[in-house]
């Protein structure tokens, strides 16, 4: 299979998310803490009299709330836009030809041979596969370059190659 692929900032934005996603039993913790905060917040206002004590607590969560939503929903996607124009290499098209032992990646800028053997793990996204060289360099693969049949074969190799993905 060779397929014809360039990288959009978009598909680097999801990368970087998809990248950012703790394990799933983090997830779930952390989940049930901010409900746990939440409902001691709610509590306090039900169950004692207005003072400044609540207030300054009451705001401090809210606050916090605030700034996950403005980290995750502003900065995290200007970061990812911002890396993606500075790095050329990734604005530019190339071909791509996964097979059982290696991956081909043919360019303006040359011809790079890389072995599944040189990588240690991948994740599966809704919509963008990650392959991990070492924890923090990872190559990106859209859904969107393959079609149906050409996805599924490359999940395979992946498979075949480095095992169950990871989370």
């Amino acid at each position: 299979m060779k397929l014809q692929c360039k990288l959009e900032p978009s598909d680097y934005v999801r990368a970087i998310y998809l990248y950012m996603l703790p394990h799933p039993i983090v997830t779930r913790i952390s989940i049930f803490v901010l409900l746990l905060t939440f409902l001691a917040v709610v509590s306090l206002h039900i169950f004692t009299p207005p003072n400044n004590e609540v207030t300054i607590i009451t705001f401090v969560f809210f606050g916090w709330l605030a700034c996950l939503a403005l980290f995750y929903g502003v900065w995290v996607p200007y970061l990812a836009k911002k890396i993606y124009k500075q790095q050329k290499t990734m604005q530019e098209p190339f071909e791509l030809e996964p097979t059982a032992v290696k991956i081909i990646e043919t360019s303006s800028r040359g011809i790079s041979r890389l072995r599944w053997t040189d990588f240690h793990k991948y994740k599966l996204g809704k919509d963008i596969v990650l392959v991990y060289q070492s924890d923090p360099l990872f190559q990106i693969f859209p859904k969107r370059w393959f079609s149906e049949d050409e996805y599924r074969e490359f999940r395979q190799i992946l498979k075949g190659a480095l095992g169950k993905p990871k989370s």
